[in-house]
């Protein structure tokens, strides 16, 4: 099994990668950090839509299989299912798309496999597979269809932390806070606060963020995000 490393991140790839059987992988994993919208810019939000949001989190883009297939070759099986995911990748010379966990099954143990598009049309059509010296390759009498998709790499040190507009009422604005770590799935923590604001426009803080809050309603909210977390 080899390794490729990106930036800090580590991930495990079950490629041949001896003898003339090299695969070169495209950079797939990425880290995302920022916040959104912009420090200084004029944004407008729904009640119960994100007002501000930091984060800091990895993720990892490539394709996904839309079909199901077990396919003889080798010597063994290419076992892939609906929602496997595919890494782009140069195999002898070609663009082809290698599933990250092991799919060809062998008596002992298992390798990636990799399938190639042969027309662009969104349809793979040629399964391949390695030995220490070669390739095997087949045709497919099925094409598998792929389409591109976008998977959050789970880290300990991932964080998301945004302010979502709750309305207004009585001169009672509310926010919600909410916190999200590793795999970016749900909150982890969140907390309401309000606000009394008699007259707009008018700035407020919450934590190190400082929003300047043009006008407010039931309707929506129109700010300045002047600083982030």
């Amino acid at each position: 099994m080899s390794s490729l490393k990106l930036g800090s991140l580590i991930v495990p790839l079950a490629f041949a990668i001896t003898g003339c059987t090299t695969i070169s992988v495209d950079k797939y994993v990425e880290e995302t950090s920022g916040n959104f919208p912009h420090i200084g810019t004029i944004s407008t939000a729904p009640v119960g839509e994100v007002m501000f949001s930091q984060f800091r989190y990895w993720r990892k883009t490539g394709y996904a299989l839309q079909d199901s297939a077990n396919i003889p070759i080798g010597g063994g099986n290419v076992q892939v299912n609906a929602g496997d995911f595919l890494v782009r990748a140069t195999v002898e010379g070609k663009t082809a798309y290698c599933t990250e966990k092991p799919a060809f099954k062998m008596l002992v143990g298992g390798k990636s496999a990799c399938f190639v598009d042969r027309n662009s049309n969104g349809l793979l059509d040629i399964v391949k597979v390695a030995s220490d010296v070669l390739w095997y390759s087949a045709d497919l009498n099925s094409p598998l269809k792929y389409s591109q998709t976008e998977v959050i790499v789970p880290r300990a040190d991932a964080k998301k932390m945004e302010l979502v507009y709750q309305g207004i009422s009585r001169d009672v604005l509310r926010l919600t806070y909410r916190e999200y770590f590793n795999d970016m799935a749900r909150p982890a923590f969140f907390q309401d606060v309000t606000y009394d604001v008699a007259a707009l426009p008018t700035d407020i803080t919450f934590k190190s963020v400082r929003l300047h809050i043009i006008r407010a309603g039931n309707g929506g909210i129109e700010y300045q995000a002047l600083s982030g977390f």
